[in-house]
């Protein structure tokens, strides 16, 4: 529940103030609130409705930042028109490189990780 607090913090100090363009918020979200959103979660092993949960709370934003009454394809072209990829693509990402970075490590713990990590999904 802290995060949902904090995320409301930034609603209301987008909301409020009404010189914020949406440029500026958008980019504010991208450059401070994902990363802190998906700080370490390339190392756990995530599955599809936990990553579907991260999507949700960026195209929840998404539909209040531009008043869409939860229409989801708005959104996704919001998205496509701010170059704003999902958390989740994000993330993918970054576990290809975490996973590519820790494999040729020769610790046997590690080895188990890499191998539970692809061959048990």
């Amino acid at each position: 529940m802290l995060f949902s607090a904090k995320w409301a913090d930034l609603l209301k100090l987008h909301f409020n103030c009404g010189n914020n363009s949406t440029e500026v918020t958008l980019h504010l979200l991208k450059t401070k609130c994902i990363p802190v959103f998906l700080y370490g979660l390339e190392a756990l092993l995530l599955n599809k409705s936990q990553m579907s949960s991260i999507d949700f709370v960026i195209n929840r934003f998404f539909m209040k930042l531009f008043n869409t009454n939860n229409n989801i394809e708005v959104v996704k072209c919001c998205q496509q028109e701010f170059c704003f990829r999902l958390p989740s693509l994000t993330l993918a990402h970054r576990t290809e490189f975490f996973l590519g970075k820790i494999r040729p490590c020769e610790n046997l713990l590690v080895k188990k990780l890499v191998y539970v990590r692809y061959y048990t999904l």
